[in-house]
């Protein structure tokens, strides 16, 4: 299946989500984000049609749900991102999408507190879970659940700020990212890691 091709082609190199053990339960937590994974599972299908498709369908889809109205969703945040890493097709660079999208991506983030880590909670009174046995806008209690969630919320804003560079670089245009405590603490666990292989 689609949702099986992501996992073993594409989340390892792009690692911001946790899948579902279903795709019912990933459809239930987030259609714009069960769309995005088929489209950018559909990039290794042997004919163009179904990416074809299902491009038209999320560019409609996100227009809908992020201009129209204003998420406040780490899902859709993910699947922002996902769009910028494997961009939806266009005939120029400047026609592209992907930094458009890697710019709500970042502001929604922000608003969310996950450049904030730990304290991403200064910014809601409640947070959208990462897990599928929570329900939508409860307080976190459980110590497990509050260190999971943060782990997700980390990555999601680490890969904002690489692919942030990464579309700055490639379209000429000034990074607006700094390198951030969060940015920080996760090269020192890459160097300690390394350290020790």
């Amino acid at each position: 299946t689609l949702y099986d091709n992501f996992q073993k082609r594409y989340l390892d190199f792009f690692p911001i989500i946790k899948l579902t053990s279903t795709v019912k339960e990933l459809y239930n937590q987030s259609p714009i984000l069960f769309w995005t994974i088929m489209l950018t599972s559909s990039l290794s299908s042997t004919t163009p049609e179904l990416y074809l498709a299902l491009s038209d369908l999320i560019k409609i889809k996100i227009m809908q749900k992020c201009w129209l109205d204003t998420p406040r969703s780490a899902y859709i945040i993910q699947a922002l991102l996902i769009l910028s890493c494997w961009p939806l097709p266009s005939q120029k660079i400047m026609d592209d999408c992907s930094y458009r999208f890697l710019g709500f991506a970042k502001n929604l983030s922000m608003q969310l507190g996950l450049h904030r880590g730990a304290f991403m909670w200064e910014f809601s009174r409640t947070q959208t879970m990462l897990n599928k046995n929570e329900q939508n806008n409860e307080q976190i209690n459980n110590e497990q659940i509050k260190n999971d969630n943060e782990l997700w919320r980390t990555r999601t804003w680490i890969a904002i700020f690489i692919q942030e560079q990464m579309w700055s670089s490639l379209l000429g245009l000034p990074n607006t990212s700094k390198v951030d405590f969060l940015v920080k603490k996760a090269l020192r666990s890459d160097e300690r890691r390394v350290g020790k292989e």
